[in-house]
């Protein structure tokens, strides 16, 4: 529940300890808390004198999978956690899990692909921009040394192309032969 739906609820005038109940879990592959236990439940308590709760009803659970794999008794609930640490379905809910577990890689490769090939189109497209500018940019600068007699020199600069490809497209290009 977002904290915008647990404010609405709130009537006014309504106390605090009205609020409902929230509960963060984290399912963890290691204990990061290193005291043993399988779940770590936390509220908000008071840091300088650890004792006041602020009774928001706000909870953390930290599920450590492979403690609860060994510590927990539920047929159903072992499995998942068997299931987390061994990628061994075992049941149905297990499996299903396995095979949700799958598609989501699926898609998350192939969202991975399209992402690279659109990456791919965009450079291609800005690659097939500059060069299509530096083209227009060259050709200015043949027409500016047949036109003007400008030297190939002024030309490139001023048209913005390179020196070396306006050399090379007046040396393609025969002039045009004046009567």
């Amino acid at each position: 529940m977002e904290a915008r739906d647990a404010f609405q609820q709130l009537h006014l005038l309504q106390k605090y300890k009205y609020l409902p109940d929230s509960h963060v879990i984290f399912i963890c592959m290691e204990d990061i808390f290193a005291n043993g236990l399988p779940v770590n439940t936390f509220q908000n308590i008071c840091i300088e004198d650890r004792k006041t709760k602020l009774d928001d009803r706000a909870f953390k659970h930290f599920f450590f999978a492979p403690l609860c794999a060994i510590m927990i008794k539920d047929k159903e609930v072992k499995a998942f956690f068997e299931f987390l640490i061994s990628n061994q379905a075992s049941n149905g809910y297990t499996d299903n899990l396995k095979s949700y577990v799958v598609d989501a890689k699926r898609n998350a490769q192939t969202r991975k692909e399209f992402m690279e090939w659109e990456r791919q189109r965009a450079y291609d497209f800005d690659a097939g921009k500059e060069a299509g500018a530096q083209q227009k940019a060259i050709e200015n600068a043949v027409m500016i040394v047949r036109k003007y007699k400008a030297t190939p020199e002024t030309a490139a600069q001023d048209a913005g192309a390179p020196l070396d490809k306006v050399l090379e497209a007046l040396a393609a290009e025969p002039a045009p032969v004046q009567a």
